[in-house]
């Protein structure tokens, strides 16, 4: 719970519970009032697990606690690269430049060899190397894109650029 408490503080830049005094400060920790924030993202959800009023809800464990903000960190650089190449693909479609534009595929390229899950990147892939945005899969009849022949992605998100399966024939 306190490793908890001290992430949340790290990443929001407030403790989680406050009061006018330490008598109503403790009771705020008493009944587990943490403060809203609007910061967001995995180490916040990292923090706010670690320190949910059910013990059962929480780490079960230092070890696994550990091993989540590990996790976040092996793939933060790949969150950080989805963000960029974001940026770019969408510059490149404002100036038609193509050397942004490839900056961008190969940036989603990089985050997803970092980080396979990385469902954002997938998707900026996708979009990046389908004609006109998501609207239909890059190929010859077929989708061969490389998101969906390369990663996993669930079907509802194979969806949202043309394919009903990877190797599918696009629409």
């Amino acid at each position: 719970y306190l490793l908890g408490a001290i992430l949340y503080e790290i990443v929001t830049g407030r403790p989680p519970h406050t009061g006018a005094n330490v008598s109503k400060c403790l009771m705020a920790a008493e009944r587990n009032e943490i403060i809203p924030t609007i910061m967001t993202g995995e180490l916040v959800d990292i923090a706010l697990r670690a320190m949910a009023s059910n013990p059962a809800d929480r780490y079960p464990s230092v070890r696994a606690f550990q091993t989540a903000v590990r996790d976040y960190l092996a793939h933060s650089e790949s969150i950080n690269l989805t963000g960029h190449a974001a940026r770019d693909l969408a510059k490149a479609g404002d100036t038609s430049d193509y050397s942004i534009y490839a900056r961008a595929v190969f940036g989603f390229e990089q985050a997803i060899d970092l980080w396979k899950q990385n469902t954002e990147a997938v998707e900026g892939l996708a979009t990046a190397k389908t004609p006109g945005g998501a609207s239909e899969c890059v190929g010859l009849g077929a989708c061969t894109t490389s998101t969906c022949a390369r990663y996993v992605v669930p079907d509802s998100r194979l969806a949202k650029h043309g394919c009903s399966s990877p190797g599918s024939p696009s629409r």
